[in-house]
């Protein structure tokens, strides 16, 4: 079940009501920075989430995974992919739509979640070995692509620096934040507290410490994923999202994804952060490079394909060029 084959007729009684739960505790453990507890607590809840959060955050996968094949498209070509804090499995999912890893181990403190994230693995890449592993933490494996996401919304404080010390230890790794100002920062201080042992992939053209970070502490590293059209034209996912209070327009995120071994590919130009301002004889937009953070404003009459681009589809932006 996924989100856009989500059907009203598909709901149990009861069912709401477990999904406003789960996105309260998400919301309440963000604000209070305590451990949110396993919210696993039957299959149907593993189902809910799979078929509209885990759907979602797949959709900033998407995002994520096409910029990364475009920036660095070796860190892909691994045989080993491991999910940590796995949930329902969608990190492992859209990952092997680009790569050809024929292994996936699979982590997560819910044994639940790591069977019903095998058997999705399962259903849609029948081919793939998946492995349910056992340990609270994974042990960096040469040559594997670890991936993680949505962490840091359900984890204190207390807990970042044994997290980041796990995650640092892995020869390549993608790590995925749901794109808030809070775990925007943090995540760019990971990202800065690996540049002496990796190297820096996507998003970043440059190697230096974060801009958003050195620029001032209203600003944070992220994007924004393009949703699924056909959401908009599904009546019943428009009326859950409406009563779960989640706007389908926006898919924000943040991401790190870095290696020790591969180098990167230095792409010259600056990576666009957020949104652009999009005016009707120009825009305005926050661009990164090594430089900096900088506001650039990009005229209509002298880069119409970029100011089109900005207009009409602002989530493919990636490349704002040199200054």
């Amino acid at each position: 079940m996924s989100l856009h084959g989500f059907r009203s007729e598909w709901l149990q009684p009861g069912d709401l009501e477990r999904l406003e739960n789960m996105r309260r505790g998400f919301l309440q453990a963000a604000e209070t920075k305590t451990a949110l507890a396993d919210y696993w607590g039957e299959r149907r809840d593993l189902e809910l989430y799979d078929a509209f959060f885990a759907e979602r955050i797949g959709q900033k996968w998407d995002a994520v995974l096409d910029e990364v094949a475009w920036r660095a498209p070796e860190v892909l070509q691994v045989e080993v992919l491991v999910d940590w804090a796995c949930g329902t499995g969608i990190a492992a999912r859209r990952t092997l739509k680009h790569s050809k890893a024929g292994r996936v181990i699979l982590f997560d403190r819910s044994e639940r979640a790591m069977q019903f994230a095998r058997e999705r693995l399962l259903e849609e890449w029948p081919g793939v070995d998946v492995v349910v592993a056992q340990g609270k933490a994974p042990v960096s494996e040469p040559g594997a692509l670890l991936l993680t996401s949505h962490l840091l919304n359900e984890l204190p404080d207390a807990h970042l620096e044994d997290r980041f010390s796990v995650i640092a230890d892995w020869e390549h790794l993608i790590w995925v934040e749901s794109g808030t100002k809070v775990t925007g920062r943090k995540l760019s201080g990971f990202r800065d507290a690996i540049r002496a042992t990796h190297n820096l992939l996507a998003p970043c053209p440059h190697q230096e410490p974060c801009s958003a970070l050195a620029h001032s502490e209203r600003d944070w590293c992220h994007f924004f994923a393009e949703p699924d059209p056909t959401m908009f034209t599904d009546g019943d996912v428009v009326k859950l999202a409406r009563e779960l209070g989640v706007d389908l327009r926006s898919l924000p995120y943040s991401f790190v994804c870095a290696s020790r071994s591969i180098e990167p590919s230095l792409r010259p130009g600056s990576r666009m952060l957020g949104r652009p301002d999009v005016r009707p004889k120009f825009a305005k937009a926050w661009a990164c490079d090594g430089e900096g953070l900088v506001q650039r404003e990009f005229r209509k009459s002298v880069e119409p394909e970029l100011y089109r681009a900005m207009k009409k589809s602002p989530e493919r932006v990636r490349d704002l060029g040199s200054r």
